[in-house]
Formats: C-alpha cells, sequence, structure tokens
C-alpha cells in the first residue's frame, strides 16, 4: 500500500478522504488494496516508473488474457447467467470497484480545481479508465496476502509479493498467512491443509 500512497494520485487521495471523514470511514477497510490498486494502475498504463517492481508488474497478466473472468465479460454474455449467485457476485463486485475508482476521480478533480484556484500551473495529474482499474482489482483479489497477525508494522497488512503471488488464487484464504523480512530475506507460512499434520508450511 505505501507505493501506492506514495504517488501524486495516492497523496491526492489520501488528502480528500482526510478531509471527508464519512467516505474514509466507508472505504477503510478495502484502502489497502486501493492504493496497491493505484500503484499496479500508474505503472502498467506508464504514468510512473515501477522502479524495483518493474518486472513483476511487467510479469503480470494482461487485460485481454483476463477475459476468461466473468468480471471481464461482456455484458450480454453475463445475461446468460441470469439470476444465479454468479451474476449477483459479479454485480456487487463491480458496484465496489466503481464506488473506489467514483473516489479517485472525484478526488483528482477536487485536486485540479485547488490547483486552478492556487494558479500555480502544476501538471494535470493523469489517471486510468475504469478497465485499468478493474484490472488491477481483479490482480489484487486473486493474488494478494494480507497478513492478519501483523497489521501495525512496514511488513503487516497486506500486499503483492513478486512471483510468489501467482501460486496464489484465494486472497481470502491467504489473509491466515503470516510473514517476516529480515536480514535473511522473506518467510511466507501459507495455510495448507495437510491431512493429520500441521496447517501452514512455510516457503
Amino acid at each position: 500500500p505505501s507505493q501506492g500512497l506514495s504517488t501524486d494520485v495516492g497523496c491526492t487521495v489520501s488528502l480528500y478522504l482526510s478531509q471527508h471523514p464519512l467516505l474514509e470511514e466507508a472505504h477503510s477497510p478495502a484502502l489497502p488494496a486501493l492504493y496497491i490498486a493505484i500503484f499496479l494502475c500508474l505503472v502498467r498504463a506508464n504514468i510512473i516508473s515501477g522502479g524495483t517492481y518493474q518486472y513483476h508488474v511487467d510479469t503480470l497478466p494482461s487485460i485481454s488474457s483476463l477475459g476468461h473472468l466473468p468480471i471481464f465479460w461482456p455484458e450480454h454474455t453475463a445475461r446468460e447467467l441470469q439470476n444465479s449467485r454468479v451474476r449477483n457476485a459479479i454485480g456487487t463486485r463491480l458496484s465496489e470497484w466503481h464506488e473506489e475508482y467514483d473516489l479517485i476521480m472525484d478526488a483528482i478533480a477536487s485536486s485540479s480545481v485547488d490547483r486552478n484556484k492556487s494558479e500555480k500551473g502544476e501538471r494535470e495529474m493523469k489517471f486510468v479508465d475504469f478497465e485499468m482499474w478493474s484490472w488491477a482489482r481483479s490482480i489484487i483479489c486473486s493474488r494478494s496476502f494480507a497478513n492478519t497477525h501483523d497489521t501495525e508494522s512496514d511488513v503487516g497488512g497486506m500486499c503483492l509479493i513478486p512471483f510468489i503471488d501467482m501460486l496464489n488464487h484465494n486472497s481470502q484464504t491467504s489473509g491466515n498467512c503470516v510473514w517476516n523480512i529480515d536480514e535473511l530475506g522473506l518467510t511466507l507460512s501459507l495455510p495448507l491443509t495437510v491431512e493429520g499434520g500441521d496447517n501452514n508450511k512455510e516457503f
């Protein structure tokens, strides 16, 4: 999340939320994912450099390669699901992502108004379209790890772990994982049901 928060867009969203406490409270549970998604979008769209994370972002699947996911199906195809649980889940998720995207665009618009008032002539802040936003959010939903045992330190909370994240396709299950970063590197313990054994295995 810190990578996204440190961008111009992330800072703008953070400031906007601080000025609207009710919005901040409503979006609070999703903020770690939101800031990671901001970073992914900006890097993938070549608006900013990914730095040491560039190679990782470049290896993530493209929007076109995710067309098999129901969330990216065209409306006429999604209608074939009728009133199923999958169709309802798609609608709920898209609605949540639209609210996040609208929040970001409102924050950018508000910042633009402030810049015009100050007459400093700062450059226009760029962001991506909703399709790219949906791509980033889908990456996070399927690949992110959440360390529920450590939400206070820099290594706690939610993150994408380069290359290991491709092994993860259920971010809700991975919420039970624990990681530690020290001079020896990264230790990640993941939930894994093993008959007659320990439920966690370490990489």
